[in-house]
C-alpha cells in the first residue's frame, strides 16, 4: 500500500542547448503522485498558465471504487490542486482539453444506477469546479467519450461509442449537442482516439469486430466537418487488435498505432489513405502497444509504448526509421507512458503510472533525455526503510532503515492526510543501519487514536522511501 503524500522529486536541471537556431532552456522531472491506492494517468496537457493539466482516474479518492480524476500543477510538476469527479461506482476520465476561459473540457465514462456505463462529458471551470456535464447511453454496457479536439469557435469534436457502434458528435462551450453520427450500423465497433487532419477532415481510430462473436481489428475512418462518414480501413492482415492513438502531420497525412497481434504498430497514410510506411515491433505487455504520438520541433515523431520499462521512441516522420529510443532510469518504478505531448521550451511532458499504480508526470528534453533524473535514479537506493515491527501495534513498533553514504536524513510520522504528527530523528548519519522506536504519540507526547499512519524516511536531496504503519488500541 502507498502514502497519501506527493512523492516530490524536482530535480531544477535547467541545460542550455542548442535547438532549431537558437538557445533555449529546459527542465527535466520525474513526479509521483503516490497515494493510498490506485492511481493512473491517461492524458496530459501545458496549460495556458506553463502548467500542466492530467487526467486520470484514481481509488485513493473520490466518491469510492474509481473517480475521475484532474490533477493541476506547475510548471515543475507541483500539485496545485485535485479534484475528483463521479459516484460510488466506477468512473473514468480518457481526454481532456483545455477552453478559452481557461477551464477544462473532459470526456470519459460514468456508472449510472440502472443504466451501466454512460458515455460523459463535462466542463469545468479554471479552478476545477463542474460546470454542465452530457451523459449519453443506451442500455449496453460499456459506453464512453473516448477522445476530443478543438473544432474551433469554441466548439469540440468527440469520439466514443453508443450501443456498441462508433459515435461521433460536435458539442460547443456551453454543453449543446450540435450535431451526432453513429457508424457502421451492421458491426460492432469502437474508438479510441480523434485528431482534425485539415480544416474539413477528421480521422478516428478503434477497433471493428468482422463479424458478430469474432476477433476484434485495428480500424480507421475518416469524418468530414459535419460528421459524414469518408473512408474506412479496417487492417486484418497482422491479426487481432486496436489502434490507441492518431495524429497528424506537417505534410497533411496521419499517423496511428495500436497493437496488432501481440505487436507494437504505427503507421504513416496520406490524407487519402494510401500507406506511406509502416513500423512494428515486438512488445512485452500484450496488447497495450503504442499509446501516443506527437510531432516535434524538427518535424519527426515521438512514440510512447508499453514495452518493459516505459519507452519513448523517435521516428523518421517520412521513412519511418528510428532516430532514437529511450527508457526510464527508474527501474524500480517500472513506469507505463500513456500519453504525452510537446511543451514551451520545446521539451516533452509524459504522463502513465508506475507497477504500484502510482500517476505519474515526467518532463524529459526534446531528445528524451534526462539529465539529473538519472543521477537520482542510480542513487535512490542510498535509503531503505524496512517495514515496521509489530505491525499491527498497539504500544510502539520499531523503524529500522540502513544508510549507504553520508546522508542528511529525516525520519518522521503522518497520518492519512499527510499532516506531520511526530518526527522520530533530523540529522546527518554515516553509513549503516538504524532503529527506532515509536510510541504511537503525536509531537505533544499524546497517545495518537488507532488508525493507519505512514513512516517517511527523506534525504535532503529529496530521495523518499514510506511503510504504512498499522495503529489498534487494546
Amino acid at each position: 500500500m502507498k502514502k497519501y503524500v506527493e512523492f516530490q522529486i524536482f530535480l531544477g536541471v535547467f541545460l542550455v542547448i542548442f535547438l532549431a537556431g537558437s538557445l533555449s532552456a529546459q527542465s527535466t522531472f520525474y513526479k509521483k503522485y503516490n497515494y493510498s491506492g490506485d492511481d493512473f494517468g491517461h492524458f496530459v496537457i501545458e496549460t495556458s498558465d506553463g502548467g500542466y493539466a492530467i487526467i486520470g482516474s484514481t481509488n485513493s479518492l473520490g466518491a469510492g471504487n474509481y473517480d475521475v480524476w484532474l490533477l493541476k500543477t506547475d510548471s515543475a510538476g507541483d500539485t496545485l490542486w485535485t479534484k475528483t469527479y463521479g459516484g460510488s461506482d466506477n468512473d473514468e476520465g480518457y481526454c481532456l482539453r483545455q477552453t478559452n476561459d481557461n477551464g477544462f473540457i473532459i470526456a470519459g465514462y460514468k456508472s449510472v444506477p440502472n443504466h451501466y456505463i454512460d458515455g460523459w462529458v463535462f466542463k469545468t471551470d479554471a479552478n476545477g469546479n463542474m460546470e454542465w456535464e452530457h451523459v449519453f447511453g443506451t442500455e449496453s454496457n460499456g459506453e464512453s467519450a473516448s477522445s476530443l479536439v478543438s473544432a474551433g469557435d469554441d466548439t469540440f469534436i468527440v469520439s466514443g461509442n453508443l450501443g456498441s457502434k462508433s459515435y461521433v458528435f460536435k458539442i460547443d462551450i456551453e454543453g449543446n449537442i450540435l450535431w451526432e453520427q453513429s457508424y457502421f450500423p451492421n458491426q460492432s465497433s469502437s474508438t479510441t482516439s480523434i485528431c482534425q487532419i485539415n480544416d474539413s477532415t477528421f480521422t478516428v481510430v478503434g477497433n471493428f469486430q468482422m463479424y458478430s462473436a469474432g476477433a476484434w481489428y485495428p480500424n480507421l475512418f475518416t469524418i468530414d466537418s459535419e460528421g459524414n462518414l469518408g473512408y474506412q480501413i479496417t487492417y486484418t492482415f497482422l491479426g487481432a487488435g486496436n489502434f490507441n492513438f492518431v495524429t497528424n502531420t506537417i505534410d497533411g497525412g496521419m499517423i496511428f498505432g495500436g497493437a496488432e497481434n501481440g505487436e507494437n504498430v504505427v503507421y504513416k497514410n496520406s490524407i487519402t489513405g494510401i500507406e506511406e510506411w509502416s513500423y512494428r515491433y515486438y512488445q512485452e505487455v500484450w496488447y497495450q502497444g503504442s499509446t501516443s504520438a506527437v510531432q516535434t520541433s524538427d518535424n519527426n515523431m515521438v512514440i510512447t509504448d508499453n514495452t518493459y520499462n516505459a519507452s519513448l521512441r523517435k521516428l523518421n516522420i517520412t521513412t519511418g526509421d528510428t532516430l532514437w529510443t529511450r527508457t526510464s532510469p527508474f527501474n524500480t518504478d517500472y513506469p507505463k507512458y500513456t500519453n504525452l505531448t510537446t511543451t514551451g521550451d520545446g521539451g516533452l511532458i509524459i504522463t502513465g503510472y508506475t507497477s504500484d499504480h502510482d500517476l505519474i508526470l515526467v518532463k524529459t528534453m526534446q531528445n528524451g533525455s534526462m539529465e539529473g533524473i538519472e543521477d537520482y535514479a542510480n542513487n535512490k537506493k542510498s535509503i531503505t526503510l524496512n517495514q515496521n515491527f509489530p505491525n499491527p501495534f498497539s504500544e510502539q513498533t520499531e523503524l529500522c532503515f540502513y544508510v549507504s553514504k553520508h546522508e542528511s536524513i529525516e525520519l518522521y510520522i503522518t497520518d492519512v492526510n499527510a499532516k506531520r504528527i511526530n518526527t522520530i530523528i533530523k540529522k546527518t548519519l554515516a553509513p549503516g543501519e538504524y532503529k527506532y522506536t515509536w510510541n504511537g504519540d503525536n509531537l505533544n507526547e499524546m497517545a495518537c487514536p488507532s488508525g493507519i499512519y505512514y513512516a517517511i524516511l527523506k534525504t535532503k536531496n529529496g530521495i523518499i522511501e514510506t511503510r504504512k504503519l498499522i495503529k489498534t488500541v487494546k
